[in-house]
């Protein structure tokens, strides 16, 4: 099983996936936790797009999502 966690990332994210994940860690590196218009702000995508990719991330347990609605903030778990 000794699968790295880049190789595991890059079976379970398609290639679009994987960059804007990687931005994500990159910002990680300084901040412990993002907003939805963080995410906007680093990746330049829709609010509804960066939604979406937030979401996503949260469903393959790589986040972890505090907050409702509007304070919803998301962390690396």
């Amino acid at each position: 099983m000794g699968q790295s966690k880049e190789q595991f990332l890059s079976i379970l994210l398609t290639g679009k996936e994987e960059v804007v994940f990687n931005s994500l860690l990159d910002y990680f590196q300084e901040c412990t936790f993002i907003s939805n218009a963080d995410f906007v702000e680093l990746t330049h995508l829709s609010q509804a797009s960066a939604r979406r990719y937030l979401a996503r991330f949260a469903s393959y347990g790589l986040l972890e999502v505090t907050g409702s609605t509007r304070d919803r903030r998301y962390s690396l778990r």
